[in-house]
């Protein structure tokens, strides 16, 4: 028996006795799919090979700022890995006012596939330790705070969807040392 898939390829399939097509399937994670097959998983850290975490004050503030600026893809984030050193409450906010920044340095995501050349399109920058955060992101939706001490993954089961110009930024609060990393995908 053949099936065509749609663009005029004719492929064998089995059909067993009872005229059953026998199919086999492998089932993964979309998030590995994606960086396999597309190469377009990524991962953004907040820290640099120089300085791997950021000593965040007691004021807080904005320490990551992520905005999808794909016309072709929506960003998935599917988590967010935070360590603390102490306490800390870590806020995720929805698409915040964004004015002149400040206090940033500009980062590059790392795209999951290494053997790939595919870079991310986002602007992705992160607090550079001057001040009590980045500075010109104001007011936005609150979409959930975190307690963390130690090390914890923020789960949004691959579901916080970043469309044209959405932004993700992300604040901290209470002194000590930060490290976070995000990874996310783009849903092709």
């Amino acid at each position: 028996m053949m099936i065509e898939d749609g663009v005029g390829n004719g492929y064998r399939v089995e059909v067993d006795s009872e005229h059953m097509l026998r199919t086999r399937a492998v089932n993964s994670v979309y998030h590995q799919y994606v960086s396999c097959e597309h190469e377009q998983a990524y991962m953004g850290s907040l820290g640099t090979e120089a300085k791997p975490t950021l000593t965040v004050t007691g004021t807080g503030g904005y320490m990551m700022y992520l905005k999808n600026t794909s016309d072709k893809y929506d960003a998935i984030m599917a988590r967010i890995t935070v360590s603390t050193s102490a306490l800390m409450a870590i806020t995720i906010m929805k698409n915040p006012t964004i004015g002149s920044l400040g206090n940033e340095v500009a980062l590059d995501p790392v795209n999951k596939n290494f053997a790939s050349g595919k870079v991310a399109e986002v602007d992705l920058y992160t607090w550079d330790e001057v001040g009590d955060g980045i500075t010109g992101i104001t007011a936005g939706t609150c979409a959930g705070t975190y307690l963390i001490n130690g090390i914890e993954r923020i789960l949004f089961d691959e579901s916080l969807c970043l469309g044209l110009n959405d932004i993700l930024a992300i604040k901290a609060k209470n002194a000590g040392e930060l490290a976070l990393v995000m990874h996310g995908y783009y849903l092709v």
